[in-house]
């Protein structure tokens, strides 16, 4: 008995593909001027029911055109962001400053304790120079007291540089890890073990 093949009476299904315009239009501008002003409350939602049109539509607009990356630009070119980049980059480099001088202070920390446990005698000029650097290390807020303190600093520095580094991109991160003198916090972790 030979088999037979079953015959779908049903017509078969055409999949709709949506239409997307060849180029964009005024209205379509108008579309995505105001998705881009909605700001954080910004969703396709909104721009097909302001204008009357499918989410679909909308969606299609928004990818045929590229919005996200249009908005990216926009951002970008808006100058209270540039500005903000300026001044978080002028921040940065302060806080390395910062980093660099309480890495420098307990360096010298760190070798006046190391001459006091070989030679077992510490002067009256090592105790004026333990007092100074931990006034300038003060002035920075930073207040060692114990062992554990020097420690959880050196750590505390450590993941900072790790972070920072791994926060830029680029020719940035080559600038970010020469500014930062982690070879110096590297021996101090050594220094304190």
């Amino acid at each position: 008995m030979a088999e037979q093949a079953e015959v779908s009476l049903l017509p078969e299904k055409k999949t709709k593909k949506p239409y997307v315009p060849a180029e964009e239009k005024p209205e379509h501008k108008a579309m995505f001027l105001f998705y881009e002003r909605l700001g954080k409350i910004r969703s396709i939602p909104k721009v097909a029911k302001e204008f009357g049109k499918s989410v679909s539509f909308i969606t299609t607009l928004s990818r045929a055109f590229k919005w996200q990356e249009r908005l990216i630009d926009n951002i970008k070119r808006d100058p209270i962001v540039s500005g903000t980049e300026k001044h978080v980059d002028s921040s940065r480099l302060k806080i390395i400053g910062v980093i660099n001088d309480v890495i420098d202070t307990l360096g010298a920390l760190a070798l006046i304790s190391k001459n006091i446990k070989i030679t077992g005698l510490e002067t009256p000029e090592d105790q004026q120079r333990v007092a100074i650097l931990t006034k300038a290390l003060h002035v920075y807020g930073v207040r060692i007291t114990t062992p554990k303190d020097l420690r959880d600093l050196v750590s505390v520095l450590k993941d900072i540089i790790d972070f920072k580094s791994g926060a830029f991109q680029g020719e940035q991160a080559k600038v970010a890890k020469s500014t930062v003198n982690i070879d110096k916090l590297l021996i101090l972790k050594g220094l304190d073990d």
